[in-house]
């Protein structure tokens, strides 16, 4: 089993909201469709790359849709692609990058569904994650581009989750940012601190950090923290960028466990 206990500090510009949970889920499940190793092949100048994939879909069915027309969220049934993204990546020598493209939708519990093609458009692009990777050493990297957040206790994409229509807590935190992550491991201390865009707003004032405790070979703690140094109003992606959680401050202290009996 993994259990992890989260407690959320959430500051937003008119109130404070403060959340807790505690999960307890079977390792098997925690993902959902568990990627193969990757294949590798070599690229010429670039060097070795690793090429990894995933197809998925879902269907829907709902016994009270959301008012309106034109879209799954107003239907009572619907299916459609929830995954097709191919992934690159190359992860030896000194200068090293990552790359995710394709097609995605991202169901999210209480929210209306969208068309995977709309939600892709409108949300991080059929590239939703790239990213060029400077690793002068084993225990420090800086990563500049389209990056995974350092905040939440749940990934980004449906096929990394059992549960694909999340928890009301996933709706409070970023997914996806643009900006500059430094990132340093020594023994059991991990750490990263990361200038970014916060909510996909393309608006740099967001400070972003995580640092984190390997207890054992199967447990750990952490502290996570996101800010917004200033206010931002501008909405780049409109399924991506919400206002109010752009000028948030979120603090996450978390422990997690693995095979826990």
């Amino acid at each position: 089993m993994k259990s992890s206990l989260s407690v959320v500090s959430k500051f937003l510009p008119s109130m404070v909201v403060i959340f807790a949970s505690v999960v307890t889920e079977d390792a098997a499940q925690a993902a959902l469709l568990s990627l193969p190793a990757p294949l590798h092949f070599d690229a010429g100048p670039l060097g070795k790359l690793n090429v990894q994939g995933v197809a998925s879909a879902y269907g829907m069915w709902q016994d009270n849709a959301f008012a309106g027309s034109g879209t799954p969220g107003n239907k009572t049934a619907s299916a459609d692609i929830s995954n097709g993204l191919v992934m690159i990546s190359k992860t030896d020598d000194m200068l090293q990058f990552g790359v995710q493209a394709g097609a995605y939708n991202i169901i999210t519990l209480g929210a209306p569904f969208a068309s995977t093609g709309s939600f892709t458009q409108n949300t991080f692009s059929a590239l939703p994650t790239a990213y060029i990777e400077f690793a002068p050493s084993s225990h420090f990297n800086i990563q500049v581009g389209k990056l995974f957040t350092l905040t939440g206790d749940e990934y980004t994409f449906s096929y990394q989750n059992w549960n694909i229509e999340r928890g009301l807590l996933w709706g409070q935190e970023n997914a996806i940012v643009r900006g500059l992550q430094m990132n340093y491991s020594h023994g059991p201390v991990t750490a990263s601190l990361c200038w970014n865009d916060g909510f996909y707003s393309d608006r740099f004032n967001w400070l972003s950090g995580m640092i984190t405790y390997a207890v054992d070979g199967k447990s750990s703690i952490f502290f996570q923290g996101d800010a917004n140094l200033g206010h931002t109003y501008f909405v780049s992606a409109p399924l991506a960028t919400a206002a109010s959680q752009n000028n948030e401050q979120i603090y996450d202290i978390g422990y997690t466990r693995e095979d826990l009996i």
